[in-house]
């Protein structure tokens, strides 16, 4: 990572912020900034942690944060949208708008972009969705909130594991309670609204969830973040 000081800007910054922020030394906006407020913040940590107080983040700073848990950024690129899209990932128009935003601030806090595994589902990419989790065992009911659309999606997935029935007829009939229950006004997923993205958690590099989470939180509220197995969820 390069030296940081005062007057500088960008993504390494927004990182800093957010490392000193986590460490409870800065308390203002993560902006990317290289201002007064992080420089005085700067020198906290460094007296805290017996180094040069100059206010300049360079490589024994740097290496003692990350001692402490700073993750040193890696610039994945500050230009166009700081997400990409699994192939056949489709988004809403209001979706990818929302999932704009939190990319930016995202990427200005840790240098990193979000990779989308899933977006907007038909009732068929949910059948099949739900299928590979019941039969894995993974993702059960606790995370589906319409308790009762769970039931009849499950009973579906049930009458067709007990009558021998193949993958293909079972996410069928699986697909046809979706449909019924989305006629109805019913929603499993909001991502049947395309409302909803699944973010990867395994990449390069890493997410960082607590980040995500953090600007979840900042922008939609409480009770729009779910993590899961192998990715987080976000509702929108």
């Amino acid at each position: 990572m390069k030296t940081l000081g005062l007057g500088m800007q960008g993504c390494e910054v927004g990182s800093w912020q957010q490392f000193l922020k986590s460490k409870s030394f800065y308390g203002g906006s993560i902006s990317g900034k290289f201002d007064d407020s992080t420089e005085k913040a700067t020198r906290e940590y460094q007296r805290r942690s017996r180094l040069i107080t100059d206010g300049v983040v360079d490589a024994p700073t740097a290496e003692r944060a990350r001692r402490d848990g700073f993750v040193i950024p890696i610039d994945t690129g500050s230009r166009g949208d700081h997400f990409t899209l699994d192939s056949g990932v489709d988004l809403s128009s209001g979706g990818r708008g929302t999932l704009r935003r939190i990319a930016q601030l995202y990427y200005v806090r840790t240098c990193g972009k979000l990779k989308v595994h899933s977006g907007t589902r038909t009732p068929r990419q949910q059948a099949e969705a739900m299928w590979n989790n019941l039969y894995y065992r993974r993702n059960r009911q606790v995370h589906y909130r319409n308790v009762q659309a769970f039931n009849e999606i499950n009973q579906a997935y049930l009458e067709g594991r007990r009558s021998g029935a193949d993958r293909r007829a079972t996410v069928d009939a699986m697909t046809r309670v979706i449909e019924q229950q989305v006629e109805d006004g019913r929603y499993i997923s909001l991502h049947l609204k395309g409302e909803a993205v699944d973010i990867l958690s395994n990449t390069n590099p890493p997410l960082q969830p607590d980040v995500l989470a953090e600007v979840v939180r900042e922008l939609l509220g409480s009770g729009h973040w779910i993590p899961e197995e192998d990715h987080f969820h976000i509702q929108f």
